[in-house]
């Protein structure tokens, strides 16, 4: 990694909150609405992930997904309802983690 900072720095990094935070959510949104949706994150266990499309993002940042209602994913949130979602924007940036 050092060789490519010393060519290219990697400046890509930002943790955002509140009303910047939303308007990254929102700019990645508009390149896809498909991501990796990461259950089990904070139970140490090896986590379930699976592709979901956002269906909508309200006013507060609200992500919200449709679901069978006796999806498997359903109950490992009963479990444990911390999830870590993985977007990619494009072939090259507009990466995106947000874990809630």
């Amino acid at each position: 990694m050092d060789s490519i900072n010393r060519q290219q720095p990697e400046d890509s990094r930002e943790d955002l909150s509140g009303q910047a935070a939303l308007e990254r959510i929102r700019q990645v949104l508009e390149k896809t609405q498909t991501c990796f949706f990461c259950t089990a994150v904070t139970d140490g266990a090896s986590g379930a992930t699976r592709p979901m499309s956002v269906q909508e993002i309200d006013d507060h940042g609200t992500l919200w997904f449709l679901s069978a209602s006796d999806s498997h994913k359903n109950s490992e949130l009963a479990r444990d309802p911390t999830v870590r979602l993985f977007f990619q924007g494009s072939e090259h940036d507009g990466f995106l983690t947000l874990t809630g």
